[in-house]
């Protein structure tokens, strides 16, 4: 929960909806005028935000929306009792599962199916940025030949290849401490997104990994999302 005096109310929901995904945690952002504190709220998907709202009605002066987005208004004195309210029902509800980021995959691929023709038409989408996210994908059957270290630790380069596959190159950002428990030759999963890079004019392809796992240990702890597949409408 987040407030301040004078801040745009038009943009506020805007803020929690970022704030959410750079801390995923259900987040309220409200603005102070006049004694009253006006407010978005955006959460993720294993908590309701209305329901949480509801929980305190009393405190509020009036609330609505769903259960991943809604807007409040309460008496700026009773901030304290609303922070406390939301946050003992939060700890009620909440996992520390549930608080593990949550990343949609586009599709379930083998490295085979990762051709130069696919990227380049995954490349015709672009320019990425909001409403258009670069695509994502669980990547099965990898065998992770390589890591070598950058002049910055937490981002080594990689090599990998599957089964009937060149080596393929990638950068791991953020993941040099999680790659430190992998050996050279073990079979892992990865999200990934496959994109070209040029470097001293040459084209090249490279894999960007979000995050490594054990094929085995589909819950791994050491994984930094949980990865779920993105369900197919039909279109």
């Amino acid at each position: 929960l987040v407030t301040g005096e004078g801040w745009n109310g038009g943009v506020v929901g805007i803020v929690a909806s970022k704030l959410v995904d750079r801390y995923w945690r259900p987040t309220l952002v409200g603005t102070a005028s006049d004694g009253v504190i006006r407010g978005s709220a955006r959460s993720i998907r294993r908590y309701n935000m209305l329901s949480a709202l509801t929980s305190c009605e009393e405190l509020l002066l009036s609330y609505g929306g769903h259960s991943m987005a809604a807007g409040f208004c309460f008496d700026a004195a009773r901030l304290d009792e609303v922070y406390a309210a939301l946050t003992q029902h939060a700890d009620g509800s909440l996992t520390d599962d549930d608080l593990i980021p949550e990343v949609v995959a586009d599709g379930v691929v083998t490295p085979r199916e990762v051709t130069e023709t696919v990227v380049s038409e995954l490349e015709d989408m672009r320019p990425y940025g909001d409403g258009n996210p670069p695509p994502l994908f669980l990547g099965r059957g990898v065998t992770l030949l390589q890591v070598e270290p950058t002049r910055n630790t937490s981002h080594p380069r990689v090599t990998l290849r599957g089964e009937g596959t060149n080596p393929i190159y990638g950068m791991a950002f953020g993941l040099g401490e999680v790659l430190s428990e992998y050996r050279a030759g073990e079979e892992v999963e990865i999200l990934f997104e496959p994109t070209y890079d040029t470097w001293q004019g040459r084209r090249r392809l490279r894999w960007y990994l979000r995050d490594v796992r054990r094929p085995e240990l589909a819950e791994n702890t050491n994984s930094r999302y949980a990865v779920t597949e993105r369900a197919d409408t039909g279109n």
